[in-house]
């Protein structure tokens, strides 16, 4: 039934523990858009490189060290597989036994414009916000201090992904200019 029993105490067994943490991440990958477990498993993947190696080992390395105000910019061209990236991160956070949000960019800033954002964006051990800065549909400055102060209000590792570049981000000219070294970090 999931537990092992010994004496007067339990202990969750770990094909019950495995069971009920994919559970948890297929809901996040419904509800979100993102592969399954069992799809994120069966898609070609490129992720051996040092650079996806460091990304799915993050959750892991900013517990050990206890930090808290993480913000991560992943950044790559189109089908360079970040969002893979970040599903295959999202579920070693949900078996770390962490909470995580993911949103698009544009959901985010939608709620913004209708005063919907919710305090589970702060308070949830990880927020991963995708396809940031991208849509030519959102106008990010009229909701650019809410979203600055979302990340300034989360004392939690946030990601932020984009297909622009970090010189993308410093130089576009209709976003606000951004803290060289928040986004080197």
């Amino acid at each position: 039934r999931g537990f092992i029993y010994k004496g007067n105490s339990s202990k969750e067994c770990s094909c019950h523990r495995t069971y009920r943490l994919t559970s948890r991440y297929n809901g996040i990958a419904e509800a979100s858009g993102l592969p399954s477990y069992e799809e994120l498993h069966k898609l070609k993947y490129l992720g051996e490189t040092d650079v996806f190696k460091k990304l799915r080992s993050l959750p892991e390395q900013i517990a050990k060290k206890h930090l808290k105000n993480v913000l991560l910019f992943v950044t790559g061209g189109l089908r360079n597989q970040k969002t893979t990236s970040v599903a295959k991160t999202i579920y070693g956070i949900v078996t770390s036994g962490k909470t995580v949000k993911y949103l698009l960019f544009s959901d985010l800033i939608e709620s913004f414009t209708k005063n919907e954002t919710s305090d589970d964006l702060v308070s949830t051990d990880w927020l991963i916000i995708d396809d940031c800065f991208e849509g030519e549909t959102v106008n990010f400055k009229t909701t650019y201090n809410q979203f600055y102060n979302l990340i300034l209000k989360r004392n939690k590792p946030t990601i932020i992904v984009s297909s622009l570049s970090k010189y993308d981000l410093m130089n576009r000219k209709d976003l606000p200019s951004y803290n060289y070294d928040m986004l080197v970090k």
